[in-house]
């Protein structure tokens, strides 16, 4: 299985993960470390998410 981010995606990841970290720089590393736990765990075994609609991915790169 292979990811892919829109740049989109990625910058909205950075500025959640900026915003919690202005209030708790540990719980911004909890929950990164849980979002690349979960994101491991979906490419290792890709039919344990849910499907998507394949329209809202097509322009992700």
């Amino acid at each position: 299985m292979k990811l892919r981010y829109t740049l989109a995606a990625l910058a909205e990841l950075d500025e959640v993960l900026g915003n919690i970290a202005l209030q708790s720089p540990r719980g911004a590393k909890r929950i990164q470390a849980r979002l690349h736990a979960v994101i491991n765990l979906l490419l290792e075994h890709p039919l344990s998410g849910g499907a998507t609609d394949e329209s809202r991915c097509a322009g992700s790169s």
